[in-house]
């Protein structure tokens, strides 16, 4: 990964998580651009960030909480870089440490 870019993704990645912690779904579609493409796992793409808000909130709606974000590729096209990202979390009931679902992001 461009070690100029890292810090700036790491501090993205740090408020995904905070957002996603505090349950703010809105604060969460307000890090992706407008023109952003969600792809989670086993579902279509989502578009736009009212889509992308919708299904972070449906995903939090479930129960969900103590997320992480890694980003584990950056990939550039031309004079931009695309991050991907993989998401983790675990249900509220589960035993400290344990994940329990893995939604790519």
């Amino acid at each position: 990964m461009n070690s100029d870019i890292r810090p700036r993704i790491e501090s993205t990645n740090a408020q995904f998580v905070s957002a996603f912690k505090r349950g703010d779904a809105a604060g969460i579609a307000n890090l992706y651009t407008e023109g952003a493409q969600l792809l989670p796992a086993h579902s279509d793409f989502v578009r736009g960030t009212a889509a992308i808000c919708t299904f972070w909130q449906s995903v939090i709606d479930t129960g969900l909480k103590g997320a992480s974000l890694e980003t584990i590729e950056l990939e550039t096209h031309g004079d931009r870089d695309r991050p991907i990202p993989t998401f983790y979390c675990r249900r509220r009931r589960c035993r400290p440490g344990q994940i329990h679902r893995r939604v790519e992001a």
